[in-house]
């Protein structure tokens, strides 16, 4: 018994939660390097940046099994 793949809007709507969560892991280090804001903000959006990004890639990634 595997896991069946996702509808293809669910699959697309996952592809842009786990594009804002690579963009929320990425910019923050840019926008210290730059001073706009401190690190302890950086951390809070690097930490929720990565929970974005792992909770929508594991539906993302979900092979169908060969039968």
């Amino acid at each position: 018994m595997g896991s069946q793949p996702i509808k293809p809007r669910l699959r697309i709507t996952f592809i842009i939660i786990a594009a804002a969560g690579l963009i929320l892991t990425l910019m923050p280090s840019f926008l210290n390097w730059q001073g706009v804001i401190g690190p302890e903000k950086v951390n809070n959006l690097m930490v929720a940046g990565t929970i974005l990004w792992f909770g929508s890639a594991i539906f993302i990634f979900v092979k169908k099994d060969p039968d």
